[in-house]
């Protein structure tokens, strides 16, 4: 008996992980249209050749936010390498790839929505440094000072520079009480 369409499987893999899969890539590629010197379709082999199985093999167990980030960091920093581009662009096409997967299609490791980090752009950068700037706490003095640093994000050119810019989402996350990748809340569509 054949198994119903839906379910049907695409070189090995169900219909359904496959249109998502071939969805993140697209996003992913899309959201580095503007200022990179990297564009479109030209992502895609490099997209192809990431690896995340250390965070979406459920049987691997509970994912910690220190192991997410060891790999988000060797991840970003080979794709940089690759793809000849600054750690902010490979960060962001990182971070798409797993909003798809991991926050909207929930694949992975349990956990892992608590860990991912934000797509970073400029207009989200300019809402958190909105949000904060007028404040005159010692909290929102130090998430400014680190938010900042995000903008443009072909100035982010190293990971500790990128890793500055998330302890400033994470100081966010922990004071609007969420997770971090919620961060996002703040990013609008520009009208």
């Amino acid at each position: 008996m054949a198994e119903h369409p839906i379910v049907e499987k695409t070189r090995g893999k169900k219909i359904g992980d496959k249109i998502v899969e071939d969805f993140a890539k697209w996003a992913a590629a899309s959201s580095a249209r503007q200022g990179c010197s990297l564009r479109g379709k030209k992502w895609y082999r490099h997209i192809e050749r990431l690896n995340f199985d250390l965070i979406m093999d459920r049987n691997r167990g509970p994912i910690t936010s220190s192991e997410f980030d060891e790999l988000h960091k060797s991840t970003v920093e080979k794709l940089a390498k690759e793809a000849q581009v600054e750690i902010g662009w490979a960060a962001k096409i990182v971070n798409m790839l797993l909003k798809v997967k991991v926050y909207i299609h929930d694949e992975g490791r349990d956990g892992l929505k608590e860990c991912i980090h934000p797509v970073m752009d400029n207009i989200l950068i300019d809402k958190l440094k909105s949000e904060y700037s007028s404040r005159r706490d010692n909290q929102a003095r130090e998430i400014f000072a680190r938010i900042k640093l995000g903008k443009p994000i072909n100035g982010i050119k190293s990971y500790a520079q990128y890793k500055n810019v998330v302890d400033g989402c994470r100081l966010v996350a922990r004071d609007k009480k969420m997770y971090l990748f919620q961060v996002e809340k703040f990013w609008r569509v520009e009208k």
